[in-house]
Order: structure tokens, then sequence, then C-alpha cells
């Protein structure tokens, strides 16, 4: 009952149940996915060490990867260093471009052989001690 010169009250605004069930279906979507996903990596087994490698492709092999310049480098030092040990002058002479004659007779003459006279026995590829000066003869 309304008292006269009363103001009735509003009513209340209607509920919107569409988009309350739309958030509540988005939800529970959300959880239900989760929820498998946890379930999935709790239940997931690690791979053993040959399933590992069989997953990671076959191993790269060494003539797949070209040489790093440094050991470019070093592989020309250890054929040279074994071409002065055997006194071998054909491959001595490899690592010299056969175009450039003077340099070849160079390293034929003042190099091999007088490195050969010498007696060289031995090579290393490691670095020098400290205070270290290179000799004029070899």
């Amino acid at each position: 009952m309304l008292v006269p010169g009363a103001v009735p009250l509003p009513l209340p605004a209607p509920r919107r149940r569409g988009r309350v069930l739309l958030i509540g279906a988005a939800l529970s979507l959300a959880a239900a996915l989760a929820a498998g996903a946890g379930i999935v990596y709790v239940n997931r087994s690690p791979l053993s060490l040959d399933e590992r490698a069989a997953a990671a492709g076959p191993a790269p092999t060494a003539a797949a990867t070209p040489p790093t310049p440094a050991e470019a480098a070093n592989a020309a030092l250890k054929a040279q260093a074994a071409a002065l040990l055997g006194n071998d002058e054909r491959a001595w002479l490899a690592a010299v471009d056969p175009a450039r004659g003077k340099l070849r007779g160079q390293y034929r003459s003042m190099l091999l052989a007088r490195c050969a006279a010498l007696g060289v026995s031995t090579s290393t590829t490691a670095p020098p001690p400290p205070g270290w000066t290179p000799s004029a003869a070899c």
C-alpha cells in the first residue's frame, strides 16, 4: 500500500541471465582445460636416453661441419711439421702456390734445407713459454 503523496520505489532491473551464463561457461571451460593440461603434464613419463637421442636426430658428422679458421690453420701447421720432421720436400712445398716459383725456391732452400741441417726432431703447436723469442735460423 502506498501512502498518498509517497513516491513509489523503482522496481529492480531485470536480470541478464544470458551474460551470467556465458561468463560462467567460459570460466568452466578454462578450468577444465587447465585441469586437463595438468593431468597430461603429470602423467607424462620422461624419455630414456635412447629415446632422447632418437628424437634429437642424427649426430652431426665431422665432414658435415667445415673446420673453423683456427682448426684449418692448426691442420696446416701440423702437416708442415710432419713434412719437416719426415724431410718430405713434396709435402713441405704443398702449402706454397705452384705459380709462385720464387717463393717455392725460398721454401725449398731456406727453410726445409736449413731446418733439416739443424736436425730438428720435434714439433709442437703449444704456445711458447713466457720470454721466448723466435730464432732466425728456423
